[in-house]
């Protein structure tokens, strides 16, 4: 069968708008990727600091000199 020149524009068409969906869906995908990775390494980051200090024993801050 043959197409008639508004088949292929319709088809082109259909093409391009396809084509612009998907690349929004990828980009909002990968934007939440990205959002989720920096809010997961902000938390270890921040447990890790919580950690460091929860290793000071009070004997270490007793060791500190006072500055009266």
């Amino acid at each position: 069968p043959r197409l008639s020149r508004q088949d292929i524009d319709a088809f082109l068409i259909r093409a391009r708008e396809r084509g612009y969906e998907t690349a929004l869906r990828f980009g909002k995908r990968g934007l939440n990727l990205a959002a989720t990775a920096a809010v997961q390494a902000a938390t270890k980051s921040q447990g890790a600091l919580a950690g460091r200090l929860r290793s000071f024993s009070m004997q270490d801050l007793r060791s500190l000199p006072d500055r009266a």
